[in-house]
Formats: structure tokens, sequence, C-alpha cells
């Protein structure tokens, strides 16, 4: 929980396996991010041009979303005491959940799409219908550019010393709401 200028993170020491908590000063870490990068223009593919947009804190919960979705469908698959029939209904059910998801999530990150004769479509909705009604492989190639857009603003890891074995790591932060309250 944060309470002000530190945020605790708990972490697991990859040399020892050893957990450990610090606090980090969240004032050097803010002051530490660079400016936000973004494509200078749309990118184009196969005719279209898309404009893409930065993830809002909304969309990067749902992305949180996401991976917990994966991770339920894992456990639910590989959860002994269920039979094959229940084990496939879990998957179809998560698996379902899990598209929706993905789908909303790159929705989120597109802002217009545009055609070599001058249409420009805004509304979410028929993007989303574009998403879910495309080849895979176009899908795929706009999954693979909204991933990349994201990494350019990806936060670097901090580096933490392990209090057992004096080695250091690095650490993922998450400005996750759950992270701040108890």
């Amino acid at each position: 929980a944060s309470y002000g200028q530190g945020m605790d993170v708990t972490s697991q020491c990859p040399h020892c396996q050893a957990d450990n908590e610090h606090t980090v000063d969240l004032r050097i870490v803010l002051d530490n991010i660079p400016p936000a990068k973004h494509y200078d223009g749309p990118i184009e593919l196969k005719g279209l041009k898309f404009e893409l947009k930065s993830q809002t804190f909304s969309d990067l919960n749902s992305n949180s979303l996401i991976q917990f979705e994966q991770q339920k469908l894992m456990a639910a698959i590989s959860n002994s005491d269920l039979s094959e029939e229940d084990k496939l209904k879990q998957f179809e059910i998560s698996f379902a959940k899990l598209t929706d998801l993905n789908i909303g999530s790159l929705v989120s990150c597109i802002k217009s799409i545009s055609t070599d004769d001058g249409v420009v479509v805004t509304d979410q909705n028929l993007i989303r219908e574009f998403l879910v009604n495309t080849s895979r492989e176009t899908y795929d190639a706009i999954r693979d550019m909204i991933f990349e857009t994201v990494s350019l603003n990806a936060m670097e890891p901090i580096t933490i010393n392990c209090h057992e074995c004096s080695k250091s790591y690095k650490v993922n932060l998450e400005f996750n709401q759950s992270n701040f309250f108890e």
C-alpha cells in the first residue's frame, strides 16, 4: 500500500529465492519516466491507415484483467478435479471472455482507421466489428503494431538488492490501483 511518497514492493530474488520487501520512492521513479513516445503518423497496412493512441489507466487495468483471465484459464484446464467435459466447458467460457477482452484492448488503442478514398472510421463499435471480422493475418499485424507502440512507453524495471544474498535483480513496477490501497 502507498500512503505518500513510497510504495511497498514485494519480490522474490531469482538468485536465492528469498522474499524481499522494499519501499520504492515514487518521486524518483516518476522523475525518471521519459516523455511518452508516439508514432509520428498513421501506420499503413493493406490499404488502410491506422491512427493509434496511448492506453489510458483504464486500458492498462483491462490488460491486467486479460492476464488474470489467462491465468484462470490455465488453472481451470489443469484442475484435475474436473471431468474432461467440464474442462472443455471452462475452456470455452474463459476463451470467449479472453477473446472479447483482447479485442477490446486493441479497440481502445485505435483512434481511427482510414481508407485510401478518404473514409475515416472513429466509431469504436465499427472498429471492433472490423477486428472481429478481419483475417487472422491482419488481426495479428494490428496487434503487433499496437504492442510495439505500447512497448515504446514501457517503464524500465527497477533494480533491487536482495536482503539475503546481496545480489541485485530487476523488478517491474506496476501502477495498479490494488498496489496503492489495502
